[in-house]
């Protein structure tokens, strides 16, 4: 005969909560689960990490690089690719992506483009049943870039192929490649060649 009561018998049947030592150690035996995974990442991107010259602080599976320069910011995303979303600041572009292993990269506080600016503009939220609210966000104002501010842009002038190919056929030093290459190019700027 059991002379156990209707709560007694509850109370046996619910686990036991962990001690707040078992809490500490489930807790540490997790970070260095993430660590574990961090420095396996690390490893995989070693060499555009090295390249970059800024190492990401890591906070579980969440990866953020503080500060970029605009050339920094273009290798992340060069490396790392894929879509990001970016969200503007009055000075600062922060670049955000998250990834199928449960990582997220956050890209804080970057520089814009040298060509570009981050300017206010004001938006009205409309409300239902209270006042409409004004919010300041940020766009990105771009203008044409000078060559010099461009790095990818080189000082070398740029030699047109059809010119090339052009100045080949009239004296007559054209090669079988060449002479096929004029075959395929036909139009350029819009008028036939």
């Amino acid at each position: 005969m059991n002379n156990a009561t209707e709560p007694e018998k509850n109370q046996e049947s619910k686990p036991k909560p962990p001690t707040p030592t078992e809490s500490a150690i489930s807790r540490m035996k997790k970070e260095i689960e993430e660590a574990q995974i961090n420095i396996k990442w690390l490893n995989d991107n070693q060499s555009w990490i090295d390249e970059l010259g800024i190492i990401p602080a890591f906070l579980g599976l969440f990866t953020i690089f503080r500060k970029p320069t605009h050339q920094q910011t273009i290798l992340i995303i060069r490396s790392l690719r894929g879509k990001w979303e970016k969200d503007y600041g009055d000075t600062y572009i922060d670049y955000n992506q998250s990834f199928d292993d449960g990582r997220h990269i956050h890209i804080a506080n970057s520089e814009p483009p040298q060509s570009c600016k981050l300017v206010p503009i004001e938006e009205v939220v409309p409300a239902h049943w209270a006042p409409e609210t004004r919010v300041t966000k940020f766009k990105l104002q771009c203008t044409e870039p000078k060559p010099s501010d461009d790095p990818l842009k080189s000082s070398e002038p740029v030699v047109d192929a059809v010119e090339e190919i052009e100045q080949e056929l009239k004296q007559g030093e054209a090669s079988p490649a060449t002479e096929a290459a004029s075959e395929v190019v036909t139009v350029r700027n819009g008028e036939e060649i």
